[in-house]
């Protein structure tokens, strides 16, 4: 495992061919959130702020659709 980037709340970790985006998603109290994404989105997610919180959105939504 490499981490690539760690920037603006998120890390982005590559392990092997797999990109790995965590993120704080708690509150009061600290909660990571691990996330799998393709290399497209986790090149996207260090492009800024803006681009990363269209990312996590995105797998948010994937996942709470496929729940």
């Amino acid at each position: 495992m490499e981490k690539i980037f760690d920037d603006y709340g998120i890390e982005i970790i590559k392990n092997e061919d797999k990109y790995i985006i965590k993120v704080d998603s708690g509150g009061l109290l600290s909660k990571i959130d691990e996330i799998e994404v393709s290399e497209e989105d986790g090149i996207k997610a260090q492009q800024g702020p803006q681009m990363a919180t269209e990312v996590l959105i995105k797998y948010k939504n994937l996942k709470r659709h496929n729940k």
